[in-house]
């Protein structure tokens, strides 16, 4: 039986077969990805741009620009950074572009 992070305990490796054990298991026990005082962008797979094949990057308006995504329910909120400034952050709680990831 595959752990949460699809390392396999019989064989300690990352395979496939252990990683896709593993999404099941979340897909069955993590329902309701909307937890006290998180963002729905903490389960959304845009959350972290990437790269696809063609070298393009890939994520939503708010992780690849730092705009805010049109058509989400957020409220805006803004906290200290600990080296100076303002950091402008959202509290998503519905999105047109989510993805769960």
């Amino acid at each position: 039986m595959a752990e949460l992070f699809g390392r396999c305990k019989d064989c300690k490796q990352h395979c496939k077969k252990c990683d896709d054990i593993a999404k099941e298991y979340a897909r069955k026990h993590i329902n309701n990805c909307k937890m006290v005082n998180t963002s729905l962008c903490w389960c959304c797979a845009k959350a972290v741009p990437k790269k696809n094949s063609r070298g393009e990057i890939e994520g939503c308006s708010w992780s690849v620009y730092n705009h805010p995504v049109p058509g989400w329910d957020a409220d805006k909120g803004k906290f200290k950074h600990e080296y100076g400034g303002d950091v402008v952050t959202y509290m998503v709680h519905d999105c047109p572009e989510f993805e769960r990831g």
